[in-house]
């Protein structure tokens, strides 16, 4: 039995891991909290990539159909350089992180 079978076999890890996923935190960065995959995508359509900066990720529960909603609040330069809050709205499927949708300001 590997530790990872002696940890899920054990009834209250479980509920605990189950429901750390089941809130699709296993998507989100354990170091500073951005989902990866929506933040590359947004810097890719962004005027100054680089001026990206995270501010807060929600992330609400898996749906029936395996789908995660996500809310993502960030600052970055506007077109005259200023920087700016503004948010992003999308989906995430459960099983791998991908995202479905995204949209944002």
């Amino acid at each position: 039995m590997t530790i990872l079978q002696a940890f899920l076999n054990r009834p209250a890890r479980l509920a605990v891991l189950g429901g750390y996923l089941c809130k699709g935190f296993h998507c989100l960065s354990t170091w500073d909290g951005p989902h990866r995959k929506p933040v590359a995508r947004l810097k890719a359509t962004l005027n100054d990539p680089s001026s990206f900066e995270h501010a807060e990720t929600l992330v609400g529960p898996v749906d029936d159909e395996g789908v995660h909603a996500l809310a993502m609040k960030f600052r970055a330069s506007n077109a005259y350089g200023a920087l700016i809050l503004t948010e992003a709205h999308g989906l995430f499927r459960h099983c791998d992180c991908e995202v479905i949708d995204l949209i944002h300001d």
